[in-house]
């Protein structure tokens, strides 16, 4: 399963984490990690060359997880594009990614 964790602060996203493995299909072969792989990738080069925003990131296999430090428009744009598309993929696929929401800390 791919747990992706959402923190919101005043509805706004300041984190994320995505762990795990969908198990969908073997390796190689797996939408669903493919798919979840590839946005929250796109987000993270987003937001350090368009948005050019400073953050904490780590990258490593089955973990990626991303702190915001700053914010600006074209930042929130990115994540919750990142966030509308990873509530599709988890819609599609409950069994294999699920999406939680929790406050910052």
């Amino acid at each position: 399963m791919i747990e992706i964790v959402i923190c919101k602060d005043n509805g706004i996203i300041k984190a994320y984490k995505i762990s795990g493995h969908s198990m969908y299909a073997d390796y190689g072969h797996d939408i669903v990690c493919a798919g979840v792989s590839a946005l929250a990738q796109s987000c993270l080069i987003g937001l350090e060359h368009v948005a050019k925003v400073k953050l904490k990131s780590e990258v490593r296999d089955g973990l990626l997880s991303v702190q915001i430090l700053e914010e600006n428009e074209k930042a929130m744009a990115i994540v919750e594009t990142m966030e509308l598309s990873l509530k599709g993929i988890c819609y599609a696929y409950p069994d294999n990614a699920q999406i939680e929401y929790r406050r910052c800390d």
